[in-house]
Order: C-alpha cells, then sequence, then structure tokens
C-alpha cells in the first residue's frame, strides 16, 4: 500500500499493476446491481487507498447506459504547491440509478483507468521537468469554434506525448505486438470508416479532417511508433526517468 508523503514515488506502478490494483474490488462490483452512487464510493475509496489522487464524479448525456466513463487531469498548481494533483474523473448517463457491470466490462474498465493514470503521470513530468514553466501550445486556425478547440487540445505537446503513450499501448493490444500491422493500420485512410468507438489514433485523424500530413498527426504518430519500439511499453518512462520529489 502507498505511503502518501510528499516524495511519492509513482515508480512502483506500471500499467498491468495498475489494471490489476483496480481489479481487486471485482467481488464487490462485477455482476452485483448497486447504486451509481456506491459504486462511486467504491472505486473512489479504493482508488485513494493505494495512490494520491483526488477522484470526481458527474452525469453525462454522452455516457453510455449502465456504464462509467473515466477521465482525467493533472493540475500544475496542486503538484507545484505539494497536494494531491491528479484526479480521476467518473462521469455516468444521468438517467442511471444504479450499474451492473460484467466481468468483461469491468476488465476493461480496469485498463481504462489504468491508461488514464498514466497519461496524467506523464503530464506530471512534464511539469516537473521545466520546473511548472508554461511552454507554448498549438494554435489552430480552424473556422468551426468547436473544432479548433479540439485541434488545440490535441495539438499541445503535453498532449501529444501522452497521447501517443496511449495510442501506442491500444495499437499494441489490437494488433498483439505486430509492428507490421500496426504500421498498415497507420498508414491506412481511415476516413469513411464506421465505428462504434474512436480509439486515440481515429480521434487525432478525425480532429484533424483525416490529413495524415497535418504536422501534429505526424508528430503523434512518429512519437507512438517510439514507444512501441521500445523494450518496455508498460511504462511511459525509462527507469532514470521515474517520478519522485
Amino acid at each position: 500500500m502507498a505511503a502518501f508523503t510528499a516524495n511519492y514515488n509513482w515508480s512502483e506502478w506500471d500499467r498491468k499493476s495498475i489494471a490489476d490494483m483496480v481489479y481487486l474490488v471485482k467481488s464487490d462490483i462485477v455482476n452485483h446491481t448497486i447504486t451509481v452512487d456506491r459504486f462511486h464510493a467504491i472505486m473512489s475509496r479504493h482508488l485513494k487507498k493505494w495512490m494520491p489522487v483526488r477522484a470526481s464524479k458527474s452525469r453525462e448525456s454522452m455516457v453510455a447506459k449502465t456504464f462509467a466513463y473515466v477521465g482525467g487531469c493533472y493540475y500544475t498548481q496542486y503538484d507545484k504547491d505539494r497536494q494531491k494533483s491528479i484526479e480521476i474523473s467518473f462521469a455516468y448517463n444521468p438517467t442511471d440509478h444504479t450499474l451492473c457491470l460484467t466481468k468483461q466490462r469491468f476488465y476493461r474498465l480496469c485498463w481504462r483507468i489504468a491508461d488514464v493514470v498514466l497519461h496524467e503521470i506523464i503530464h506530471m513530468q512534464q511539469a516537473r521537468s521545466r520546473r511548472f514553466k508554461d511552454i507554448p501550445g498549438f494554435s489552430s486556425t480552424a473556422q468551426s469554434t468547436k473544432l479548433r478547440e479540439q485541434q488545440e487540445y490535441f495539438g499541445d505537446p503535453d498532449e501529444i506525448d501522452a497521447y501517443a503513450f496511449n495510442m501506442a499501448c491500444e495499437l499494441n493490444d489490437k494488433f498483439g505486438g505486430d509492428m507490421t500491422r500496426i504500421v498498415d493500420y497507420l498508414n491506412q485512410d481511415q476516413q469513411g470508416r464506421r465505428r462504434r468507438v474512436y480509439d486515440t489514433w481515429c480521434s487525432y485523424l478525425k480532429a484533424f479532417k483525416y490529413d495524415q500530413n497535418h504536422r501534429v498527426v505526424r508528430k503523434i504518430k512518429k512519437r507512438s511508433i517510439y514507444y512501441l519500439t521500445r523494450n518496455q511499453l508498460d511504462r511511459p518512462f525509462l527507469p532514470r526517468d521515474w517520478i519522485n520529489r
């Protein structure tokens, strides 16, 4: 169990160990019909038991019924002040009063939480490595306000690096580590293809109008391949880069 000090060492975690840690509460959740509040309390309490994280709850109409969407946020100022700086946010459909997750659905949720935590750890490393100084973002020229905001978010250099790691993990899972198939997939024209869920790669392509020559798209592709070609994909940083202070 984690000791919560200002010098908390995040190096004890990798993708699998985070997913395994979350899975420890399966007996309280899997195949049980429980209220959304009860589910959230179990997850929030469990995560805080093992990690110095914050947890939040919201209701969003975009979330599929009888499921939970998991996102995250890293707060630079909290980290600078040596407070808990990573937040795990759970969103639920407004009409759901109860949840009943199958083993498979809960398993997928565990890996989603692992990917969210590692995404935010990457942001923590980025901020700490430059002593919490801001860096220039990406300026979009899109005419639509919504698209412009989306492009500026995905085009931010910090987000490119964090999402590149998530993308590498997704592609590794999807294709079993077969780099030939991964590269073929990355080179395919994805526009017009019907899909229920957008992976990170397709989300970037959609945000930048499926222009594979766009500099942001090229950057995340290159960075993701870098992560894929490393010997250890489970962690976003090499051992010498682990975060603690």
